[in-house]
């Protein structure tokens, strides 16, 4: 059965010019959302870096006049993450959220290895691209 994929009729698309289907379930990219009122809603409980099985999630909190934690930094590595969605389970706010955007991906080997992945998502955009 594996051999007859040898003369099955080739699918070659040409990304990123020709979009590739993706399914509803994909996760992509990773969000740090807020509040309807514009409030954090990541209390900086760490629940989602002991979640994750690689470690590439780092945060440090800090704590308003009001006594409410909020994470000063949130970091994800992304060369080191594997995008399982363990992150998204743990959070008690839903906080962090894996959308379907494939957009933001960026094929550049260079910037890869200059900004070792690392994004900070409170700003919503990936420095450096």
């Amino acid at each position: 059965m594996i051999g007859l994929h040898a003369f099955a009729k080739r699918e070659t698309r040409m990304y990123p010019e020709e979009p590739v289907y993706l399914p509803p379930r994909y996760r992509g990219r990773i969000v740090l959302t807020r509040d309807p009122d514009g409030a954090e809603r990541c209390v900086a409980c760490n629940l989602c870096a002991v979640a994750c099985p690689v470690g590439c999630i780092s945060l440090q909190k800090a704590e308003t006049v009001d006594g409410r934690w909020y994470p000063e930094f949130f970091r994800i590595n992304f060369s080191r993450c594997i995008f399982c969605g363990l992150c998204e389970e743990a959070c008690p706010t839903t906080a962090i959220q894996l959308t379907p955007d494939s957009s933001w991906v960026n094929t550049s080997v260079r910037i890869w290895c200059t900004k070792r992945g690392s994004a900070d998502f409170r700003s919503g955009q990936i420095p450096g691209i």
